[in-house]
């Protein structure tokens, strides 16, 4: 998937609902990182993201999850805040990200999509709250190297 630009608005299109990423820390890390996994234009991220999420849900994919299913304790692992970070640090935005299509509009198939299910968003806002996530994991390091 791309980034799309319609009416000289960008879009990327999430894997899930974007508001996933508000019930906790653990979901906002797991969730930018499936976006990033499905919308990167390198594999050295498309595998590194992948390996961050399998160590963070104990190699439970999403679809495999079951309603007891907890996160692995790694937000205290200075190992996994250090790697997260340099990830998260190394991404440029948006040039790491797939071509950007121009488009007059959305498909219908996207179309109703968009209008059922949050998972396309504004590209900026994504960046915005993308940053956010990145400040929240400096703050960590800070709190686990220091």
């Amino acid at each position: 998937m791309s980034i799309k630009i319609i009416n000289n608005i960008k879009y990327i299109k999430t894997l899930d609902d974007n508001n996933f990423k508000k019930i906790s820390l653990e979901d906002n890390i797991y969730f930018t990182l499936r976006d990033i996994f499905a919308n990167i234009s390198t594999i050295d991220y498309f595998l590194h993201t992948n390996k961050l999420n399998n160590i963070l849900t104990n190699n439970i994919c999403y679809e495999d999850r079951t309603c007891d299913f907890k996160y692995a304790n790694m937000l205290n692992n200075k190992s996994f805040i250090i790697e997260l970070r340099k990830l998260l640090k190394r991404i440029m935005i948006p040039y790491d990200f797939d071509i950007i299509k121009l488009c007059d509009d959305f498909t219908d198939d996207e179309k109703n999509e968009y209008n059922n299910i949050t998972n396309w968003i504004i590209f900026d806002e994504w960046i915005t709250q993308f940053n956010e996530l990145k400040n929240i994991i400096d703050n960590k390091y800070n709190e686990l190297c220091f």
